[in-house]
């Protein structure tokens, strides 16, 4: 009878997850581990403000779509850069230097950083093809997470600060 009940909340926690055990969400066929969400939340938790396990979720479900957007407008974001910012915000947040970030804390960072570019950008019509391509993806979220609907489009996260954009006068006659 114990094997039964095992079976039953595996079977459970597969159906809170798209039918992928260990998924905190499954974007389509790719799934975002629940490992990953976990490692991410800890390593960052130091490093970024405001760093909880639902906007990890939220963001490793956006984070390609928002990184393939960026390279496209000419905006990449690399591995090695967002491993060096991640390092700089480690060092600027008292976290140390020496610290090892994992795949899933860099992908964090890459959308961080791609998400920033192509706020800064101001192209509406590129922010405008992002969003729908956010909101046309197939997402089922493990409730421990929340919702695919509060995931949304790009969230404001307490660790994205938006710059203060120029606003420049034209010259008078």
């Amino acid at each position: 009878m114990p094997v039964i009940g095992a079976l039953a909340v595996v079977a459970s926690l597969a159906a809170c997850s798209g039918g992928q055990p260990g998924a905190a969400a499954v974007v389509g066929d790719r799934v975002v581990r629940v490992s990953d969400v976990d490692t991410a939340t800890r390593e960052l938790t130091d490093v970024l403000q405001g760093v909880t396990a639902p906007a990890v979720v939220g963001v490793l479900v956006q984070e390609p779509v928002v990184v393939e957007q960026a390279a496209d407008a000419g905006l990449g974001v690399s591995e090695e850069q967002a491993r060096d910012a991640l390092t700089q915000q480690a060092e600027q947040a008292g976290a140390g230097s020496d610290l090892a970030f994992s795949a899933p804390s860099v992908a964090v960072m890459r959308y961080v950083l791609a998400f920033g570019a192509l706020q800064q950008s101001a192209d509406e019509a590129r922010l405008t093809d992002l969003r729908d391509r956010l909101a046309a993806l197939d997402v089922t979220v493990s409730p421990r997470y929340g919702s695919a609907e509060a995931l949304g489009t790009p969230a404001t996260y307490p660790w994205l600060v938006p710059t203060a954009t120029s606003t420049a006068t034209p010259d008078a006659p």
